[in-house]
């Protein structure tokens, strides 16, 4: 049992893991305490404990909680599915009215089931502690006292705020506590006199902050002499600016601009993180955010924070150095700066790169250095390209020679076919886990069968799915994945559906997943789907045409270097990408038709068509493998019969090329991640600029 299982807490001891569980013994025994909570469930007067007793025996599987374990429920749960599908979901607009007021009470101990006494609505004690007379919700009477003469806390409060954002430290350094607690004002007059004014000049902010930066305290260098370090070493008495990082939305929008990739629109693009438009307009996700900003100290969403973090740690300076999205971004300024045809001489290149990157021009040292860096950057350049097309020669050799040896065999075997009147079957490679639905919901290989969730039906030799609530689950995987194939045999009901999935690969619990699917960022393409689009980007692949008229085989490879590759009827669709691979483990893996992902129905995961047949594949077919698959490759023959078919002299070639390759592949990898395949000096120098501390920092 879990932390939630509190109620469950007596019976854990019987519960062991390692242990068969003798269901019958314990149903038995604790009859009558489920018989009590099932009994208050109905009547909805279960408590927290009983739901947590009956919960656990849930989970651990010995009470029966799917259609099949419970079939005389299917029909009822059909009919709620469908009712439930027809309830068309109300559009409402967030607004602020006055309702029924009433005074709430105090619960104790914050627990909704322990009401107090009501509390009357007023204000803080310390100011007024009569109610508000009213028989309306009180806002507008909070919104009064709040602003009344005597009370010079809101103003001071943002007064203070609007200090601290403009010169990094405000004059109460704990913007959020005022209160004993907090730490006093450095400049207590001060702080008053700009609350007073603030309020006469009619709480305008403009009029506050214009008054702020035409003050010679802001205009101030972050620069200082011996002697004002020294009487004043915290900055209290003003005498420099604050020296202070950039935030991070600032950090991420500066390497945008200069690399002129910043998107000036707030609207359009559904990832959450790989986007070029402002950080103020990123898609926040409470439970995963942005890693970039993260690392960077911007604030959790969950809470308020006045006064930000800003901490210097090693994560930051790794994060500047690897990061794929700085790594893009300083190659788009380096290419920005090379690409600029007035721009004749690599010292008007350098000097360019500084304007963009710094705002100002480099000294005479500075751009004798970014020279000397470039040609010794140049002379790597040169060095790492030999080593690579050296491997590369000789893996095209490797590859040749097998190919070479491959081919008479291939063409021997067609040949003795021909003779017998015979066409070699294209079968393809064989699957991890088939379904076959001319054959039944069973997996044909794995054990993989499937349980039909909601209006999914299997008719004519097909999986049918409405788009509402219809899908697919397969029993849990036994093995874990790394580089995979998915495929399937697909017709759809309409074109204009949008992020339906075909087949998909994922967690248990539907958070992380790989799939097959259909117009989700894009209108009319295929995709390979996954979670918050960590793996998904445009194949730029045809839009689909013919899917509502005909079965298509589509297929995604997922290859162990990261490289996504798609298929449409056994030929390549678009061009490939490199985004990660995502690892599945054993036993809480499944495979999911019909749904792009999750454990149930959900508005725009839905597919509405047909599947025929679905493959899992526990590697990364080749093309020619995807081809024989799909039934477009007549001329095929596995490995293995090709091995069979050839001579102990020719076999053993064959497994000195495979180590050969092996090695020269792994070579390969090794000088692709160290970034000997294409070092770019310029893109290094404009790496460099976004590193320095110029840049980053406000001084």
């Amino acid at each position: 049992p879990g932390p939630r299982d509190e109620g469950a807490s007596e019976i854990a001891p019987l519960f062991d893991l390692g242990k068969p569980v003798n269901r019958e013994a314990l149903t038995k025994q604790y009859a009558g305490a489920l018989r009590e909570c099932i009994e208050a469930w109905q009547r909805d007067t279960m408590t927290d404990t009983q739901a947590n007793f009956l919960g656990h025996f849930v989970r651990v599987g010995l009470l029966p909680n799917t259609t099949a374990a419970v079939p005389q429920a299917a029909k009822l749960i059909n009919a709620y599915r469908q009712l439930e599908a027809a309830v068309q979901v109300p559009q409402r607009a967030p607004g602020i009215i006055e309702g029924d007021a009433r005074d709430m009470p105090l619960y104790v101990r914050g627990s909704h089931k322990r009401p107090g006494e009501p509390v009357p609505r007023r204000f803080l004690e310390a100011f007024d502690s009569k109610p508000f007379n009213t028989k309306q919700s009180g806002r507008l009477e909070l919104a009064e006292a709040m602003l009344r003469p005597d009370n010079p806390l809101v103003a001071r409060v943002i007064v203070n705020r609007v200090w601290h954002h403009l010169f990094g430290r405000g004059l109460v350094a704990t913007p959020d506590n005022f209160g004993k607690l907090g730490e006093l004002p450095t400049h207590p007059e001060l702080l008053d006199y700009l609350a007073t004014r603030f309020v006469k000049e009619g709480w305008s902010l403009k009029n506050l902050i214009r008054a702020l930066v035409l003050t010679r305290t802001f205009q101030l260098s972050a620069l200082s002499t011996s002697t004002n370090r020294e009487v004043d070493p915290d900055n209290l008495l003003l005498t420099r600016a604050h020296l202070r990082r950039l935030e991070a939305e600032a950090i991420r929008d500066a390497m945008l601009q200069a690399s002129g990739s910043l998107t000036r629109n707030p609207l359009g693009g559904a990832d959450a993180f790989n986007t070029n438009r402002r950080s103020l307009y990123v898609r926040v996700i409470r439970n995963n955010l942005d890693p970039f900003l993260t690392v960077f100290d911007t604030p959790v969403p969950a809470t308020a924070k006045g006064r930000r973090d800003e901490t210097n740690v090693p994560a930051q300076s790794l994060t500047m150095m690897n990061d794929p999205f700085v790594i893009s971004l300083a190659d788009r300024l380096a290419k920005r700066v090379r690409g600029d045809k007035t721009l004749t001489t690599p010292e008007a290149q350098i000097r360019k790169l500084f304007q963009l990157a710094l705002n100002r021009d480099p000294s005479a040292r500075e751009i004798t250095t970014a020279q000397t860096f470039l040609k010794n950057g140049s002379r790597r350049q040169l060095s790492a390209q030999k080593k690579i097309q050296g491997v590369r020669g000789r893996l095209n050799a490797a590859n040749a020679k097998v190919t070479a040896i491959r081919e008479p065999v291939r063409k021997r075997l067609l040949n003795a076919l021909k003779k017998e009147n015979k066409k070699p079957k294209p079968a393809g490679p064989k699957p991890f886990a088939a379904w076959n639905f001319s054959k039944g919901i069973e997996d044909q290989i794995s054990k993989l069968n499937l349980s039909l969730q909601g209006g999914a039906k299997v008719e004519n030799g097909a999986l049918i799915f409405n788009g509402r609530n219809a899908f697919a689950r397969s029993a849990p995987l036994t093995k874990a994945l790394r580089a995979k194939t998915l495929e399937a045999w697909v017709q759809l009901n309409n074109l204009g559906q949008r992020g339906g999935g075909v087949i998909s690969l994922q967690t248990r619990n539907g958070v992380l997943f790989d799939a097959i699917v259909f117009g989700e960022q894009q209108p009319g393409h295929w995709m390979a789907g996954s979670n918050n689009f960590k793996r998904t980007r445009s194949m730029n692949g045809p839009a689909e045409k013919e899917a509502a008229h005909r079965p298509i085989h589509v297929a995604i490879v997922y290859k162990n270097d990261g490289t996504i590759v798609g298929y449409r009827d056994g030929k390549p669709y678009g061009r490939p990408y490199k985004m990660g691979l995502q690892p599945f483990s054993a036993g809480n893996t499944e495979v999911v038709l019909g749904l792009r992902h999750g454990t149930s129905a959900g508005n725009g995961r839905m597919l509405a068509g047909k599947i025929m047949k679905a493959r899992l594949y526990d590697r990364a077919l080749e093309p020619g493998e995807v081809l024989a698959s799909a039934g477009g490759n007549p001329n095929y023959f596995s490995k293995k019969e090709l091995l069979a078919a050839m001579t102990g002299v020719q076999r053993k070639q064959i497994e000195e090329l495979d180590a050969s390759l092996k090695k020269l592949n792994t070579e390969m990898r090794s000088l692709e991640k160290i970034g000997a395949s294409s070092p770019d000096p310029w893109r290094d120098l404009a790496q460099a600029m976004f590193n320095l501390k110029e840049f980053i920092y406000l001084q």
